[in-house]
């Protein structure tokens, strides 16, 4: 799952997928993190989705590990798509000859790679290793987005880029990806914890 561990260079969308282009995103060098976020609602859109499946399960996949994220941090993340608007962050599927699965840029874009097949919660075709989990890998990507590098946290958290199996529980079960006790703990030490009041709800009559 490794945004920056692959063997070539590649241009996509105008963007040099490179070591040397994820280097400049410079975390710090101790601790591994960098905030990326000085504002609290950040925008994002799909500009395109994976041939897989529809747009709309697509936005409903990484919305969804977008919210993971939200849940522990005090960031807000708005889905844009077809609004005309001009996102923070641009999702982008696009192919790729480079054997990276999906490469981040902080700040700007998330690029997902077609040269692999993409799926959302049909484990059957996760476990066959033939597609590729969205939701788990988007997971992954929206950390760097908001600061964390990689090889960051114990094997089994969300930011190893070691770890691109599906979480499974103590039975041996495969569950849904969630983040780990080290994901979130990096995430709080760029933004502190989401402070859960009756400001974050708004009630429908």
């Amino acid at each position: 799952m490794a945004s920056y561990d692959f063997l070539c260079e590649d241009k996509v969308n105008n963007v040099v997928i490179s070591r040397t282009a994820m280097k400049k995103t410079t975390y710090n060098n101790r601790t591994g993190l960098k905030r990326v976020w000085w504002k609290r609602v950040i925008t994002y859109a799909l500009f395109t989705y994976p041939n897989e499946m529809s747009l709309e399960e697509a936005r409903i996949a990484i919305s969804s590990a977008f919210y993971q994220w939200s849940s522990v941090v005090p960031l807000s993340f708005i889905d844009v798509t077809n609004t005309g608007r001009m996102p923070d962050i641009k999702i982008i599927f696009d192919y790729s000859h480079c054997n990276v699965f999906a490469f981040t840029v902080p700040g700007d874009k998330i690029f997902f790679n077609t040269k692999y097949k993409w799926a959302y919660t049909d484990i059957f075709k996760i476990i066959s290793g033939r597609y590729m989990d969205l939701f788990m890998i988007a997971l992954h990507e929206i950390g760097h987005q908001i600061g964390i590098a990689d090889d960051m946290g114990e094997k089994g958290s969300v930011m190893n880029m070691f770890n691109w199996q599906p979480q499974q529980d103590e039975y041996g079960i495969i569950v849904r990806t969630r983040l780990q006790k080290d994901d979130i703990e990096f995430a709080q030490k760029i933004y502190g914890p989401r402070k859960f009041t009756f400001k974050n709800f708004k009630f429908v009559k």
